[in-house]
Order: structure tokens, then C-alpha cells, then sequence
């Protein structure tokens, strides 16, 4: 289940007490205000965080764990090498699936008092900094900022219609995150971040929980920046 999902994402990200104390704050929802107990699963599923079960640990393939690698469809391509056939295409998969996957989740979610979060970026309202890629073969490709902005502005059309209706719709804007950049490349970016400069997967992960949570319940057409202060 969701909780269950929760507690192993938090754990995987290696915030063991975190992982715990969120099935301790779900065990006491269920007890106080419904005189419920967790399933059984879920309470196996704790035992197993409390003793490390390697089982529990992320498969591994020599990469950073990603679930789904929008560079690896857009490629890095220059401005003027973008083609219309490739542009259109990057668009539709990307852009046309946020629209679609919220469409058909809505539904589902108003009757379950849910919410969206829509995974953003900071270069969906930051212009490109061309500098931070000087000597390496990277760039900031075009569709990439397209693609961003347009997911931030489908989720604030999504809170204006539904505001009234009780359904939060807020987006989430990491900056870089750590895959194998060349040194040049994150030494020129640390530059203009604060204490870290890219950010691990984890580093996210409590703001996500934040806007998951009732924590967040007045908040909706948000758009939450993550980056080590490299927007401002």
C-alpha cells in the first residue's frame, strides 16, 4: 500500500527514523481516530525496517536509482539542432502525460480527499545558466525548460479549478541531482549554490512527504523549490 510505499522510499533514501516514525504516525491515526491496527503486512513490513532487511535495499545497476531519465530521451542537443520532429515528439511524451495522468487521476482523488504533486524543476522558471556547462559537452536542451514551465503551469490550472472542490494541486522543483557529471560541470554549478551544490535523490524527499501530507493542507498551485539556493 501507499504507507507501506512511503516507509521504504524514506528508508532507501537512508532515513531509517524517519521510515519508523512515519508508521508510528499512521499506527496512531489508525488507533485513535478510526480504533483500527495495522494490517499485519504493514507490521512485518516495520520489523524488517528495524532490522535492515537487505531486501529492502534499492536494486542497484551501477547507476543512481532514476525512474524515469528525461535526459535520456531529449538528449543533448543545441538550440539549432533541435528538429521539429524531435521537439514535437519530446513535448507530447512529457508534457501531454502530466496533462492525461492528472486527468484520469482526479477523479480517484476527489473522492479520497488526495493530491497531486507534479514533479517540476527549477529550470521550469529559471532562465538557463549556459555558463555552469562551459567545457563540457552538456547544455540546458530547450524542450527540457518547455517541458518544466508547462508542468508548473498545467498544476497551478489544476488548483484554480479544483481549489473549491478541496483538491491540492502543488509541483515540486529540484534543482541539479547528482548522475555522473563531470567535475567541471559541478564545480562550476557548487559555485553558485550554497553548502552542498547538486543534490542527492534523498535530499528532496522531505519536502515531497510535506506536500503529501496534512502538514501542507492549505496549500495548493504551490510551486516548492529544492536547490541549495543555486535560483537565487
Amino acid at each position: 500500500g501507499l504507507q507501506s510505499a512511503l516507509m521504504t522510499a524514506l528508508y532507501r533514501c537512508g532515513r531509517h527514523t524517519d521510515a519508523l516514525r512515519s508508521y508510528r504516525t499512521f499506527r496512531d491515526l489508525l488507533v485513535e481516530d478510526l480504533g483500527l491496527e495495522p494490517s499485519r503486512e504493514l507490521r512485518e513490513h516495520e520489523g524488517r525496517i528495524l532490522r535492515h532487511d537487505p531486501a529492502l535495499d534499492a536494486p542497484t545497476s551501477g547507476r543512481p536509482l532514476r525512474g524515469y531519465r528525461l535526459h535520456d530521451q531529449i538528449g543533448s542537443s543545441h538550440l539549432g539542432a533541435v528538429t521539429v520532429e524531435q521537439y514535437r515528439k519530446i513535448m507530447a511524451v512529457n508534457t501531454d502525460a502530466c496533462f492525461f495522468l492528472c486527468q484520469a487521476a482526479i477523479p480517484y482523488l476527489l473522492e479520497t480527499s488526495g493530491n497531486i504533486v507534479n514533479l517540476a524543476s527549477i529550470y521550469g522558471t529559471l532562465a538557463p545558466r549556459f555558463s555552469v556547462y562551459e567545457g563540457t559537452a552538456m547544455t540546458m536542451p530547450v524542450e527540457y525548460s518547455a517541458i518544466k514551465s508547462g508542468v508548473i503551469q498545467l498544476t497551478r490550472y489544476f488548483a484554480q479549478y479544483f481549489k473549491k472542490q478541496g483538491l491540492r494541486c502543488n509541483s515540486l522543483s529540484p534543482g541539479g541531482i547528482l548522475d555522473g557529471q563531470p567535475e567541471m560541470f559541478l564545480q562550476a554549478y557548487g559555485r553558485l549554490a550554497g553548502r552542498k551544490g547538486m543534490l542527492e535523490p534523498g535530499d528532496v524527499v522531505g519536502a515531497l512527504v510535506f506536500l503529501l501530507s496534512d502538514d501542507s493542507a492549505y496549500m495548493t498551485g504551490q510551486n516548492v523549490v529544492v536547490d541549495d539556493g543555486f535560483s537565487l
